[in-house]
């Protein structure tokens, strides 16, 4: 499997991909889930919040998110990730990567602070 199926298959599926390349291993203590759910994201530098910014939800798990952006997200920045218009609906993450896509998006990979 390409990487860019990987990518693919654990975006739409729950289930864990069949043809893994030999020698990878699964980090995560918990499975993926599909979400689909549209956020929003703002960037928080020195106790302030900047930016706001749509988002989609492609997949959680209980450590962190994969989303969907239009530009590429600070590797290691904290982000507000919020649900909705409810600010109780909201919690932090730390950036751990970002790709750009062939579409010209990124798929942005992040964790629970």
């Amino acid at each position: 499997m390409t990487a860019n199926e990987q990518l693919f298959h654990s975006i739409v599926s729950s289930a864990p991909a069949t043809d893994s390349p030999a020698g990878v291993i699964e980090r995560r203590a918990t499975c993926r889930r599909p979400d689909g759910a549209v956020a929003t994201i703002r960037r928080v530098l020195h106790g302030e919040e900047h930016n706001r910014l749509h988002v989609l939800i492609t997949n959680r798990s209980e450590g962190g998110v994969c989303l969907r952006c239009p530009i590429g997200l600070v590797r290691g920045g904290i982000y507000r990730l919020q649900l909705g218009s409810d600010p109780c609906e909201s919690t932090l993450i730390s950036v751990l990567s970002s790709r750009i896509r062939e579409d010209e998006t990124f798929d942005v990979g992040a964790s629970f602070v």
